[in-house]
Protein backbone atom coordinates (compact mmCIF):
# COMPACT_ATOMS: atom_id res chain seq x y z
CA UNK A 1 0.00 0.00 0.00
CA UNK A 2 1.08 3.71 -0.19
CA UNK A 3 3.27 5.54 2.45
CA UNK A 4 1.09 8.41 3.20
CA UNK A 5 2.15 8.85 6.98
CA UNK A 6 1.48 12.30 8.37
CA UNK A 7 0.39 13.61 4.49
CA UNK A 8 -2.50 16.38 4.66
CA UNK A 9 -5.79 16.09 2.92
CA UNK A 10 -7.52 19.16 3.99
CA UNK A 11 -10.61 19.74 2.91
CA UNK A 12 -9.91 17.70 -0.52
CA UNK A 13 -12.15 15.72 -2.42
CA UNK A 14 -10.58 11.92 -2.72
CA UNK A 15 -14.48 10.42 -2.94
CA UNK A 16 -14.04 6.89 -4.61
CA UNK A 17 -10.34 6.83 -4.00
CA UNK A 18 -8.64 3.40 -3.07
CA UNK A 19 -5.96 3.56 -0.01
CA UNK A 20 -6.20 -0.60 0.92
CA UNK A 21 -3.34 -1.53 2.92
CA UNK A 22 -2.02 1.97 3.13
CA UNK A 23 0.28 3.23 5.86
CA UNK A 24 -1.71 6.60 6.84
CA UNK A 25 -0.77 7.55 10.64
CA UNK A 26 -1.32 10.60 11.41
CA UNK A 27 -2.82 11.69 8.34
CA UNK A 28 -5.50 14.69 8.13
CA UNK A 29 -8.28 14.24 6.49
CA UNK A 30 -10.28 17.25 8.29
CA UNK A 31 -12.87 18.66 6.69
CA UNK A 32 -12.47 16.10 3.60
CA UNK A 33 -14.88 14.19 1.28
CA UNK A 34 -14.35 10.78 1.20
CA UNK A 35 -17.50 9.25 -0.09
CA UNK A 36 -16.99 5.72 -0.51
CA UNK A 37 -13.34 5.92 -0.33
CA UNK A 38 -11.87 2.11 0.73
CA UNK A 39 -9.34 1.94 3.72
CA UNK A 40 -9.40 -1.83 4.37
CA UNK A 41 -6.59 -2.91 5.88
CA UNK A 42 -5.13 0.49 6.31
CA UNK A 43 -2.65 1.99 9.48
CA UNK A 44 -4.86 5.19 10.00
CA UNK A 45 -3.40 5.65 13.95
CA UNK A 46 -4.32 8.86 15.16
CA UNK A 47 -5.98 9.56 11.79
CA UNK A 48 -8.18 13.04 11.69
CA UNK A 49 -11.42 12.99 9.98
CA UNK A 50 -12.92 15.62 11.89
CA UNK A 51 -15.76 17.07 10.13
CA UNK A 52 -14.61 14.50 6.76
CA UNK A 53 -17.62 13.20 4.66
CA UNK A 54 -17.23 9.46 4.75
CA UNK A 55 -20.57 8.43 3.36
CA UNK A 56 -20.80 4.92 2.86
CA UNK A 57 -16.74 4.43 3.35
CA UNK A 58 -14.78 1.19 3.94
CA UNK A 59 -12.48 0.81 6.92
CA UNK A 60 -13.01 -2.85 7.41
CA UNK A 61 -10.12 -4.32 9.01
CA UNK A 62 -7.83 -1.14 9.65
CA UNK A 63 -6.15 0.21 12.69
CA UNK A 64 -8.19 3.46 13.92
CA UNK A 65 -6.50 3.38 16.98
CA UNK A 66 -6.91 7.11 18.63
CA UNK A 67 -8.67 8.27 15.40
CA UNK A 68 -11.09 11.50 15.61
CA UNK A 69 -14.18 10.83 13.83
CA UNK A 70 -15.80 14.34 15.48
CA UNK A 71 -18.52 15.84 13.94
CA UNK A 72 -17.76 13.49 10.29
CA UNK A 73 -20.92 12.85 8.33
CA UNK A 74 -19.69 8.75 8.67
CA UNK A 75 -23.69 7.21 7.30
CA UNK A 76 -23.18 3.57 6.15
CA UNK A 77 -19.37 3.19 6.60
CA UNK A 78 -18.26 -0.23 7.02
CA UNK A 79 -16.07 -0.21 10.21
CA UNK A 80 -16.41 -4.18 10.52
CA UNK A 81 -13.03 -5.73 12.38
CA UNK A 82 -11.51 -2.37 12.38
CA UNK A 83 -9.14 -1.37 15.72
CA UNK A 84 -10.58 1.51 16.81
CA UNK A 85 -9.32 1.54 20.37
CA UNK A 86 -9.93 5.12 22.40
CA UNK A 87 -11.40 6.60 19.03
CA UNK A 88 -13.32 9.78 19.12
CA UNK A 89 -16.76 9.79 17.15
CA UNK A 90 -18.28 12.72 18.85
CA UNK A 91 -21.31 14.37 17.16
CA UNK A 92 -20.68 11.96 14.75
CA UNK A 93 -23.40 10.82 12.47
CA UNK A 94 -23.01 7.22 12.36
CA UNK A 95 -26.50 6.11 11.33
CA UNK A 96 -26.54 3.02 8.92
CA UNK A 97 -22.65 2.10 10.20
CA UNK A 98 -21.52 -1.11 10.58
CA UNK A 99 -19.01 -2.17 13.58
CA UNK A 100 -19.36 -6.02 13.81
CA UNK A 101 -16.03 -7.46 15.38
CA UNK A 102 -14.27 -4.37 15.79
CA UNK A 103 -12.51 -3.52 19.02
CA UNK A 104 -14.28 -0.37 20.15
CA UNK A 105 -12.34 -0.31 23.66
CA UNK A 106 -12.65 3.59 25.21
CA UNK A 107 -14.15 4.79 22.05
CA UNK A 108 -16.00 7.84 22.75
CA UNK A 109 -19.57 8.14 20.93
CA UNK A 110 -20.77 11.20 23.09
CA UNK A 111 -23.44 13.08 21.36
CA UNK A 112 -22.92 10.50 18.19
CA UNK A 113 -25.69 9.33 16.30
CA UNK A 114 -26.01 5.54 16.34
CA UNK A 115 -29.54 4.29 15.59
CA UNK A 116 -32.51 5.63 13.27
CA UNK A 117 -35.04 7.52 15.07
Amino acid sequence: GAMLEEASFLYANIAGATFDSAQMAKVKLIGANATGTVFRHSDLIEADLTRATLLHAKFSSADLTKAKFAWSASRGVDFRGAVLVDADFQDADLRGSAFAGADLTGANFEDALVFER
